[in-house]
């Protein structure tokens, strides 16, 4: 189930479409079944290491893509 999209101004000029910004609440099921994904998936890449050293830029330990870049 998709969260629904809510737009607040960001001022008071609200004739341009620019000038909003979009918030989704997402569904507590929807955070928690993310959650449980995300905690399933780095304990399998912890334990059974399928991920080169170089390729780890979306796991848990990594310092992101400029970190991942530098290695």
């Amino acid at each position: 189930m998709p969260g629904v999209p809510v737009l607040i101004p960001k001022n008071a000029n609200t004739e341009r479409p620019k000038n909003y910004w979009p918030l989704t609440c997402l569904p507590t099921v929807n955070k928690s079944n993310s959650s449980t994904i995300s905690k399933r998936n780095h304990k399998y890449t912890d334990n059974k290491n399928p991920i080169t050293r170089e390729q780890k830029g979306c796991c848990r330990v990594s310092k992101g893509c400029k970190d991942q870049l530098l290695i």
